[in-house]
């Protein structure tokens, strides 16, 4: 049976061990040192070790001899923080490896680093440090140095700019989708930068009262758990929600997993090092900041707008130590609301005080201006992709289906504003599409529908909100903040039924124009760039197809018959939808290099599953990746899985169900090249041949999993070909099943069998775990 250590475990804590021995063998390299010190670290005795002229020689090193050997300050000096931590790091190693020797000066030697103790140790090894501290502070005053080099802070007005940049992304929208609500979160979370990484949807609850979503965050370094709240923004680049809302509608689809973490941002999961993933998300817009600089940013801006009691609640710090009070204070949701708010663009309440959140737009609004209420439903789970392969939490009776209305109402919200800055025009194509296909709308006026329901949500917004964005010091606005959200009120039931009607009146002149079809001499009249009398809205010319041939005249013994010249046809009578001055959204390049696997499965099943459906939009290199994706996942696939991806079958699943099929496809094709690896390299050390650094790539061991890199691997077994065989594959799918049942039964994973696992893996297993499996489970921590 395994114990439990008192010491670091974490992959963190081991490589800055590692990485501390490392630069003491270079220390003893030195010949004054290598006298002293003739053996590596494991074999040296303890009175040869645990001597103060040896820490000094150690400190004397650190300051003037090393030099960073790489990275961005290679051939640079240790920085002072740095420099103790390495002292301080050789000394720990020292107490953990020899506290329990019995010699009496050892024992003393060892109270030095106990900042608690009297003892002349003790007072030397203070000492010692502060001596540190000031020669490298003198050494860096008299070179110019810079002292403070700590993160340059990341400030709202910086989460604004990177917002409305990715928001304006028409060459990889999902991508950008993805990177701006990462980063929207970690400011709202107001934490260090690898904290969202460990996120899950099942630690998401919606409160009904503050109206938003909490979610506990996980402080790997503090040990502890932080409650946040995610509310809506005052400006469009202020929201959570609307970035939410993108990342539901064209992002990375989140798939549900029954028997594992649902993870909120599994894209960081894939990565040994988040804060380095999220770093490049700012970089690509602001060069000189990093991730890391969204915690020290978000706390001076709470700190200069409340005090440090409710600041702790938003960003999670830890004041046990300063007073025994900060015990009994812990996270909860009033308390968190005056800092969650200002994080999100509102204004601070009175200081001290606690709030109340803003209201967020409501799609009861949209349902009193005659909308079915069944038809926005189902337009909502169209453009956020909510199907049987999303969270059920997000379902139509899902806990979390508050958060994904308000999401959806607070894009409607800001869609006129959005449309006007030529922002999220992916999301605004699939938005248009999702009322058409929910038969709320016609395709030529779902443009326009979106705009009156978003006049409508706004002043409402607006209303609701008043109290807060027109309070300063006093309350006397509170009475004045009542009267004007009455008279708004009636102002909105208003627009509603003039919306009605106009509905009304549009859908008569559909009737008229389908019972009574216009003349020739009508048509032949109407001009290009103007909407013919059918109740259509205009079309822009430049989206006009005009067809004008000349008119011919047929001359018979009975009469003479001219035929006009044929009418211009427009956008609208074709049946497309009419932009409104948006652009079409950017169509991605017909090109496999970064489709994932599951994705290609689906969109070939779909087309009927044969090399003779491959699309002719994909070039001969692509097309030879469509046929391994289709060999190798049909060959793993059972007979009722093919009968539900193919096209034509009655009782056909949805594309979710279908996504979740090709996501187990994956899954397997992932595991039978980790296998043919592993059989590589079993055959190499039968044959003695050269070992690679990885058994088994990294790259096999995240989710990701491309098109491309199927054919990458293919190729690179070209030695060691897979046998790609129906009969082969169901039964290594029987094989794997079996085993990974009987793992999961006795807590085992697969990197724990496998040596080889990649850092990004194993940084997976971490303590954390346990304490995401508990949110999973639903245990109340």
């Amino acid at each position: 049976m395994n114990r439990m250590h008192t010491t670091g475990e974490s992959a963190k804590w081991k490589a800055a061990r590692q990485n501390t021995l490392r630069i003491f063998e270079e220390f003893r390299a030195v010949p004054a040192v290598r006298q002293m010190l003739p053996k590596t670290w494991e074999n040296l005795h303890a009175l040869e070790v645990c001597k103060a002229e040896v820490f000094e020689r150690w400190a004397h090193f650190l300051i003037h001899e090393y030099i960073i050997e790489k990275g961005e300050n290679k051939g640079k000096p240790l920085s002072a923080g740095t420099v103790l931590n390495l002292l301080g790091s050789l000394m720990g190693e020292a107490v953990r490896r020899w506290k329990a020797e019995s010699n009496d000066t050892l024992k003393l030697f060892l109270t030095a680093p106990d900042t608690n103790a009297t003892t002349d140790a003790a007072r030397w090894w203070q000492g010692l440090r502060n001596q540190c501290r000031r020669t490298m502070f003198t050494r860096a005053m008299e070179q110019g140095e810079l002292q403070d080099k700590s993160e340059t802070p990341l400030y709202l007005k910086h989460i604004r700019e990177i917002t409305q940049h990715y928001a304006l992304d028409d060459a990889s929208p999902g991508e950008a989708a993805q990177r701006k609500f990462s980063l929207k979160t970690l400011w709202q979370a107001a934490g260090r930068s690898s904290e969202v990484a460990w996120t899950t949807v099942d630690g998401m609850q919606w409160d009904e009262h503050f109206k938003c979503v909490i979610i506990e965050v996980p402080q790997g370094k503090a040990g502890k758990v932080k409650l946040i709240m995610l509310l809506v923004g005052l400006t469009v680049h202020d929201c959570w929600f609307i970035d939410f809302a993108d990342y539901l509608a064209i992002g990375p689809r989140l798939l549900h997993d029954d028997d594992g973490a649902n993870w909120l941002m599994p894209h960081l999961q894939d990565r040994a090092t988040p804060a380095r993933v999220l770093g490049r998300y700012v970089k690509e817009v602001f060069e000189h900041l990093s991730a890391g600089g969204v915690r020290p940013g978000a706390s001076n801006v709470l700190c200069a707008k409340m005090p440090a009691e409710l600041v702790v609640q938003a960003t999670g710090h830890d004041l046990r130590t300063v007073s025994a009070l900060y015990e009994y204070v812990d996270a909860s949701r009033a308390c968190a609301a005056p800092g969650s708010r200002v994080l999100a663009g509102w204004p601070a309440p009175p200081w001290g005080q606690l709030c109340d959140t803003p209201r967020p737009a409501d799609i009861a609004d949209i349902l009193r201006m005659g909308v079915n209420e069944s038809a926005l439903e189902t337009a909502i789970d169209i453009a956020l992709r909510i199907d049987s392969a999303a969270p059920p939490q997000f379902a139509q009776q899902g806990s979390l289906r508050p958060a994904v209305q308000v999401a959806f109402a607070q894009t409607i919200l800001h869609y006129e504003e959005r449309h006007r800055a030529g922002e999220a025009r992916a999301v605004h194509a699939r938005l248009r599409d999702a009322l058409v296909k929910a038969n709320i709308t016609t395709q030529a006026d779902a443009h326009e529908t979106l705009r009156r329901w978003s006049g409508a949500l706004s002043t409402r917004f607006k209303e609701a909100n008043i109290a807060i964005t027109a309070r300063r010091e006093h309350d006397g606005i509170t009475h004045l903040a009542g009267v004007v959200e009455n008279i708004g009120r009636a102002i909105g039931d208003l627009h509603g039924k003039v919306n009605a009607l106009h509905e009304t009146v549009g859908n008569v002149q559909v009737t008229l124009a389908s019972t009574t079809p216009p003349s020739v001499t009508t048509l032949a009249a109407t001009p290009t760039g103007s909407a013919p009398q059918l109740g259509l809205a205009a079309t822009p010319p430049t989206a006009t197809t005009t067809t004008t041939p000349q008119a011919t005249t047929t001359t018979t013994p009975q009469a003479t018959t001219t035929t006009a010249p044929q009418a211009t046809t427009t956008t609208a009578q074709l049946g497309l939808v009419a932009w409104g001055g948006d652009k079409p959204p950017v169509l991605p390049q017909s090109t496999l290099a970064k489709r994932k696997l599951q994705d290609v499965f689906v969109e070939l099943m779909s087309l009927g599953g044969t090399d003779d459906h491959i699309p002719s939009k994909y070039s001969a290199s692509d097309a030879q990746r469509c046929r391994y994706t289709l060999k190798w996942c049909k060959a793993f696939a059972t007979e009722s899985e093919l009968v539900d991806m193919l096209p034509g079958n009655p009782s056909k699943p949805d594309h979710g169900s279908r996504l979740k099929i090709a996501r187990k496809l994956k899954d397997l094709v992932m595991a039978r090249l980790r296998k043919a690896y592993k059989d590589r390299a079993i055959a190499a050390a039968r044959t003695g041949a050269k070992k690679n650094k990885h058994v088994v790539p990294p790259g096999l061991h995240h989710a990701d999993f491309y098109c491309s890199t199927l054919e990458y691997h293919i190729n690179k077994l070209t030695k060691t070909p897979v046998e790609v065989s129906r009969e082969a594959f169901q039964a290594f799918r029987v094989e794997y099943e079996a085993r990974e049942a009987a793992m999961t039964a006795t807590g085992q994973t697969e990197e724990q069998e496998s040596p080889t696992a990649s850092a990004g893996t194993k940084r997976m297993r971490s303590s954390l775990e346990g304490w995401v499996k508990t949110i999973v489970n639903g245990v109340t921590l």
